[in-house]
């Protein structure tokens, strides 16, 4: 299984709401990525860690999250170009909205 696929995996397992496993999905990879690429995911990590503590109503805990998470989806959003609505999901993240993001991907020629 290619890594595009995994992406698209863990787009599916977001949009279900399972932001722990979303997490979960992606630290094999993040683990054996390196620079930019390893950058975006721990991104997508942190911004799954947002909606785990929501969930727990730790909003301060949430807030700091989202924070990083934002920074390095901003700095490295070319390496999440799957991902159709990323500014959307960036703009959520700096508001504070409750509601995750349905992420879209990116239609495959």
């Amino acid at each position: 299984m290619g890594l595009e696929d995994i992406l698209d995996q863990m787009v599916c397992i977001w949009n279900q709401g399972l932001f722990f496993e979303v997490h979960e999905h992606l630290e094999g990879i993040w683990q054996v990525s390196a620079g930019a690429k390893k950058q975006a995911l721990q991104g997508m990590i942190k911004a799954a860690g947002v909606y785990v503590h929501l969930e727990y109503h730790h909003r301060l805990a949430a807030n700091r999250l989202a924070a990083g998470a934002v920074d390095l989806l901003e700095r490295h959003r070319d390496h999440l170009s799957f991902i159709a609505n990323i500014d959307e999901f960036i703009d959520d993240l700096k508001t504070g909205n409750p509601e995750p993001t349905v992420l879209l991907l990116i239609e495959k020629k």
